[in-house]
């Protein structure tokens, strides 16, 4: 469960900038977010009364969660639709 929320923060975090954040500030916001939830995730986990450093991996598992949920949301809209047979 402790894995769960950093990576669920960061796909809700994605897909919220892809939709809502205009293209200028997506990687600002992006950013913003990660170390939002991330610092969340760590408290929430308990990991941040051992150490700060595990801020740091739940970041990271936060911001790389947001980055490919909103390539994923990029994809899906711009693919080309199939021929039909």
């Amino acid at each position: 469960m402790e894995e769960f929320f950093p990576v669920a923060a960061g796909v809700v975090a994605g897909l919220l900038v892809q939709q809502f954040v205009p293209i200028r500030l997506k990687t600002v916001a992006l950013v913003v977010l990660s170390l939002t939830f991330g610092f969340l995730a760590s408290y929430v986990s308990g990991e941040l009364l051992l150490s700060y450093a595990y801020v740091l991996v739940d970041v990271a598992k936060v911001i790389v969660a947001a980055a490919v949920a909103a390539w994923l949301m990029t994809w899906i809209e711009h693919r080309s639709p199939r021929a039909a047979l």
